[in-house]
């Protein structure tokens, strides 16, 4: 695996963190849970949680896709099936981010 090039992930990341921690805030609220979101960081009263550029769930996204694109090569024969599965891998990706942001508040 080469990485990606310093300028794609510093644009990469910094977005990924916002929406993960705005996701966690939502799903917070959705739980009841009073919180407050100040950038990528998340307030829960007296805890302060941050997004780093760790959490951003880029190292999720990258093996997912490629994991989600094999798997549509080698085990779908309709390009429409592929198309769908591969493409779910990024959505998919994000959400499973934000849930794991989400579950030690």
């Amino acid at each position: 695996m080469v990485p990606l090039p310093g300028m794609i992930h510093r644009n990469l990341t910094f977005p990924l963190q916002l929406f993960s921690s705005a996701g966690s805030v939502a799903l917070l609220h959705l739980l009841k849970i009073p919180v407050f979101r100040e950038g990528n960081v998340i307030d829960i009263g007296a805890t302060q949680l941050q997004v780093v550029e760790a959490c951003s769930g880029l190292r999720y996204i990258l093996p997912l896709f490629t994991l989600g694109v094999l798997l549509a090569y080698y085990g779908q024969k309709v390009w429409w099936k592929r198309l769908v599965l591969a493409g779910a891998a990024v959505p998919i990706a994000v959400l499973a981010n934000v849930a794991r942001i989400t579950a030690p508040a």
